[in-house]
Order: C-alpha cells, then sequence, then structure tokens
C-alpha cells in the first residue's frame, strides 16, 4: 500500500511541476506561440478594457490571466472585423438609406486608420489603430467613395500595417459601431430618448429586443442596474446629437421616418408604465408618464436631457394639461349624466300616473340640485388651481 501511495505522490509532484513550467511561459491563447517581446507580432499584448492597471502604483491586470493574446491575432481579428458578415448591411441594401440607418453610414462615422472589435475575453469593443508602412500609400487617382475605401482598407490591412496600439473605445465609437448591426440602429434611437436613469426592457420593445439589449451591455454602451438600464448624462447628449433633427436630416423622408418611429415608439411606453404599476414601482410609472409628456412637447423644448428646472416646469406644464383634461372630462360626463337622466325622467313620468308621477318628480328634482352643486364646486376648484397656476408661470417667468 505504501509503495502504491509513494508511486501516485511522484507522479502528481512531476505533473504539478510540468504545469508550473507550463505556466511560467506565457503563451498566446489563439496560435499557442510562446511571448517574444522582441517580435513584432509575436509579443503579448495589454488589453486596456479588461487587463489595464486598477491604479498607476499597480501592475496590469493582464499578467495575471491565463488567456492572452499577440499582436498578431489581434490583427487577423482585425482583418475579419473589416470583411462584411451577415451581421451588418451591405452598400448595396436599400436600408442603408433610410433613417435612423442612413446616420451611421455617412462619411463622418468613418473610423480611419483605426478598427471597432470585441475583446477576446471580455467581449467589450475595443479601438485597434494602426499605422501604415511608408510602401503602402495611396494613389492620388484611386476612387475616393465609401465602397472602395473599405476595399482599400482591406488590401492595407493584409499587406500594409507596420504596427497597431491599442486603446478603450469611445463611447461614440462603440455606438458608430453597433448602429451598422442589423437592427440595432431604432433600439438606440429609442435609448436617446428615454429616461436615462431607468431605461427598461418593455419600453425598448419588451422580450424581442432582449438579444440586441444583451448585446449593448456587452459593448459597454448599457449598464444594468437592478431591473433597468442606465446611461450617463453625457453619453445620451452624445446619442441625442447624432440624431438631432436639425443637424442630421437629410430629406421630407427621413422626417417622416422619425414620426412613424415616434408612433411606434409611444405604445412601448404605455406598456413599460402599465408594467412598472404591475411591479408596484408607481415612483418610477409616474415619472415614465412625465417622460411621455415631455416627449410630446420635444419639438418646441430646449434640447434634450432638460435641467432640473426645467424638467420641472415641463413637470407642472404636464400636471396642469392633465387636470385641464380631467376638469373637461368630468364636466361632459355631468353634462352628458343630465341631458340623459332629463330625457329619461320626462319618458319615465309620461308613463306612469299623476301620483308616481310628483313622487318621481320629486327625486329627480333633488337630484339634479345636488349635481348643480357639485358641478358648481368643482368648477370653483378647477378655477382656483387655474389662478394658483397662473401665479406660478408668472413668477418663474
Amino acid at each position: 500500500g505504501r509503495t502504491t501511495r509513494s508511486r501516485k505522490d511522484k507522479k502528481k509532484k512531476k505533473k504539478n511541476s510540468n504545469n508550473d513550467a507550463l505556466s511560467d511561459e506565457a503563451i498566446c491563447s489563439i496560435c499557442i506561440e510562446p511571448d517574444q517581446p522582441d517580435s513584432k507580432w509575436n509579443q503579448l499584448v495589454i488589453l486596456p478594457c479588461c487587463g489595464g492597471a486598477m491604479s498607476a502604483e499597480s501592475p496590469p491586470r493582464e499578467l495575471n490571466f491565463s488567456t492572452r493574446f499577440c499582436a498578431g491575432c489581434i490583427m487577423k481579428l482585425v482583418q475579419i472585423n473589416a470583411d462584411k458578415d451577415s451581421d451588418e448591411y451591405g452598400p448595396w441594401e436599400g436600408v442603408v438609406r433610410e433613417y435612423p440607418y442612413n446616420l451611421f453610414y455617412q462619411d463622418n462615422q468613418f473610423i480611419e486608420d483605426g478598427e471597432i472589435i470585441e475583446c477576446p475575453r471580455c467581449r467589450v469593443l475595443m479601438n485597434v489603430n494602426y499605422e501604415l508602412s511608408s510602401d503602402c500609400e495611396e494613389e492620388e487617382s484611386e476612387c475616393d467613395c465609401s465602397d472602395c475605401r473599405m476595399e482599400r482598407r482591406r488590401r492595407q490591412l493584409v499587406d500594409g500595417v507596420s504596427s497597431i496600439s491599442i486603446t478603450k473605445a469611445s463611447f461614440m465609437d462603440k455606438i458608430k459601431y453597433s448602429g451598422r448591426k442589423r437592427g440595432m440602429a431604432p433600439l438606440l434611437w429609442r435609448i436617446a430618448f428615454l429616461p436615462r436613469n431607468f431605461i427598461t426592457t418593455e419600453a425598448l420593445g419588451g422580450e424581442e429586443e432582449s438579444v440586441g439589449i444583451s448585446k449593448l451591455i456587452g459593448w459597454g454602451i448599457l449598464k444594468k442596474k437592478g431591473d433597468v438600464f442606465t446611461l450617463t448624462k453625457e453619453e445620451q447628449v452624445g446619442l441625442l446629437r447624432l440624431f438631432d433633427v436639425k443637424m442630421n436630416w437629410k430629406s421630407e423622408s427621413d422626417e417622416e421616418a422619425d414620426f412613424k418611429m415616434s408612433a411606434q415608439f409611444l405604445p412601448c411606453l404605455i406598456a413599460a408604465v402599465f408594467d412598472l404599476i404591475r411591479k408596484m414601482q408607481l415612483v418610477r410609472a409616474l415619472r415614465l408618464l412625465n417622460h411621455i409628456g415631455v416627449l410630446l412637447h420635444v419639438k418646441r423644448l430646449p434640447p434634450l436631457p432638460l435641467d432640473v428646472w426645467q424638467g420641472m416646469v415641463v413637470t407642472g406644464l404636464n400636471v396642469f394639461c392633465v387636470g385641464i383634461i380631467l376638469r373637461l372630462a368630468v364636466t361632459l360626463a355631468v353634462n352628458g349624466g343630465l341631458i340623459f337622466g332629463s330625457v329619461f325622467i320626462v319618458r319615465q313620468s309620461l308613463r306612469f300616473s299623476a301620483r308616481q308621477t310628483s313622487k318621481l318628480t320629486k327625486n329627480a328634482v333633488m337630484a339634479c340640485l345636488v349635481t348643480i352643486i357639485g358641478v358648481y364646486y368643482a368648477h370653483r376648484m378647477f378655477a382656483i388651481s387655474t389662478l394658483v397656476w397662473n401665479k406660478v408661470t408668472g413668477c418663474v417667468m
């Protein structure tokens, strides 16, 4: 028994020593080549998204990972990403000329001397900048359209890259990358016009958009906070500038497409309100209702997102409008009840005897008096609220 145990212990020690020798030698997880710091393409790189240092004094976290990548394999990922895949619209498809997809196929959305790719480890988007060698210069006679520029970029990525540098992708670079993917542009449009502190799945279109939402979270565009998603104010401002009416609309068809998207967006917002009420999140439901009122006035308001005092004024305007609508509804209901009640009483009184008619008339008169008194005090209440609102708005203005 002791001899068999000693043999097993020797085998374990030998296996552990081999594993330690392999772990000490850093290798690329794709090509399985060892790290060569003096080589241009075989040296292991530091991915800025998940491998950077936590502070200036601490070493990079990349050194602690078992999955690392060399510069050559990162460049191969760039070459693969430069080719059009099935998840992106081609220039021959008509949808690239429709709003809001056309915003992502303009010349200013073309990233020069760089490519956005997904991190092979954490899937967050990062920017791979590259320098072209001197013998890979473009001829002045070559066409400058977007298709030819993309084809020249593919040729340059294969033969003409001398070095690369990897940096974190900015928020707008992430938007440029995701907006060209299938079905993502309308989702980004909805995100731009939602409250940045609580973006719900129902407001974005429900479970049908769950795949797109998961991609945006993985790419680092949306941040998940509990059961909602969030953006910073600077990020929402960048999105709103991209979908700005005055800057980026090219034709009347873009305006019609924006109107259709707004009409399709309203039922999603109402469904999100009912979903929040069902979950007993009444404060969020009221805030989302108020935001619907803001979107109804969006073309006549300052650019979104509004400041705190601007939001308070618009909230007061929404409350006033709702009060006027309720007042009109109550008045119509009471007056309609009086009309139909009077017709009913007259018809019924003609069918009864004189004694029964007098009794029914007394009850009808009492009911009319109570109704008239109620309508009078309701009008008084709304008149007082209107007077207070006028004084408040006068003080603000």
